[in-house]
């Protein structure tokens, strides 16, 4: 606290030579808890009178510091989603499905929900190399149908 408002403070108060040097001393708490009976309102009052420490003297970072890391995070994000939008897509034309909804969405433009999986030819190799090794696990073995 600055030495204008210390002096303000302890000529309302009326605080005595040693609770003005507490409050110099940057330590208000024992001054405030003696002239103000609410705790609410002391700790209040301490916490608005009390000297930062050193964190919070430091500056945060600045307008467009913030700017620059958001834009990045968006950058981030967008990568991030077109990462996953091809792999959703891979994954459709893999198993033969509607790559916007999968056929499960009946106002879906592409295929208007008849889009399931099996509904455009599958790529074979790549299906098969998914689903062996779980069939495999459960037992279960893919043999080609008779035409």
């Amino acid at each position: 606290m600055n030495e204008a408002m210390t002096t303000l403070l302890a000529q309302r108060l009326k605080l005595a030579p040693e609770e003005i040097d507490m409050l110099r001393a940057g330590d208000p708490s024992a001054v405030i808890a003696r002239q103000v009976r609410d705790p609410s309102l002391a700790a209040a009052f301490t916490s608005m009178l009390r000297k930062p420490n050193e964190e919070e003297r430091r500056p945060g970072p600045t307008t467009q510091e913030q700017l620059q890391q958001a834009v990045e995070q968006i950058r981030q994000l967008r990568q991030d989603l077109a990462a996953a939008d091809a792999m959703l897509k891979y994954i459709a034309d893999v198993f033969g499905t509607c790559p916007a909804c999968w056929g499960q969405n009946q106002q879906c433009v592409r295929c208007g929900g008849r889009g399931q999986p099996g509904s455009r030819v599958p790529l074979e190799e790549e299906l098969l190399a998914w689903v062996r090794p779980a069939f495999r696990r459960l037992h279960l073995q893919v043999v080609r149908a008779p035409v």
